[in-house]
């Protein structure tokens, strides 16, 4: 008698594993800060524009973490929760905590 094989599957997360997922947040905040103080009609103020202007790579390295841990909390908090995710909440949660973290790095 033949036998089929058992379908066998295994799921685990990459991102930030297998993923890079800091660097390309990093280089896009950097460019987009860039591209925002170089512009000719953008309309920062000379206070933002100073602080914005000392902002390094490495501090925008940073800021992707701060704002992939907010992420990752929102994620833990939900399955504690609901036992599950909804991803788009997530995207959704990640989306509106951006400024809030970039108003809480102006401040400091």
């Amino acid at each position: 008698m033949k036998t089929t094989p058992q379908l066998r599957v295994l799921f685990f997360d990459v991102f930030g594993t297998c993923v890079a997922q800091r660097t390309p947040v990093a280089d896009e905040l950097w460019r987009a800060a860039r591209e925002a103080l170089e512009s000719d009609v953008s309309s920062i103020s000379s206070e933002v524009r100073t602080k914005a202007t000392k902002i390094s790579y490495e501090q925008w390295f940073e800021f992707g973490g701060e704002w992939n841990k907010g992420g990752s909390k929102f994620v833990r908090d939900s399955i504690a929760k609901h036992s599950t995710v909804d991803w788009r909440a997530v995207d959704k949660h990640r989306l509106e905590l951006l400024p809030k973290l970039l108003a809480h790095r102006a401040s400091k």
